[in-house]
């Protein structure tokens, strides 16, 4: 998660990048996103710098119970991504920027079958490699 967003979009304005992105959906994304409510401030900039946009709340999160219209108080927020919501939120903000990306990632698991890294190769180059990715 140390790579931004903004990094990443340098990378595709010189037109000529074959990228390897091990995105840490389970040592690190995940482990982020609590629960019963949306993470701290601090890991919520750090996810926005991550993904470019806010919008990682609203597409990991769904709000519970009613909006308290006496008090104001927001409805409470309940996570509902999984391994693969994280990683096809993250192919679909690579895709405004690369022409293309490999829509069915590879996976690195621990050795209870749980994702720990997702690899995915954004390119601007259709044949920049021979690896087998599918496009």
């Amino acid at each position: 998660m140390t790579v931004e967003w903004r990094t990443i979009k340098a990378l595709a304005r010189t037109k000529g990048v074959d990228l390897w992105i091990l995105l840490p959906v389970g040592v690190g994304i995940n482990r982020v996103l609590v629960r019963g409510g949306l993470p701290t401030p601090v890991w919520g900039k750090r996810l926005t710098r991550l993904f470019g946009t806010a919008d990682w709340a609203q597409t990991f999160y769904e709000p519970v119970g009613q909006h308290d219209m006496f008090t104001g108080d927001a409805a409470q927020v309940e996570k509902v991504a999984d391994f693969n919501a994280i990683s096809a939120f993250f192919i679909k903000r690579l895709q405004t920027l690369f022409p293309y990306v490999a829509d069915k990632p590879r996976h690195l698991m621990n050795s209870k079958k749980n994702p720990l890294l997702r690899y995915i190769s954004p390119r601007t180059i259709r044949q920049a490699s021979r690896l087998p990715i599918t496009y």
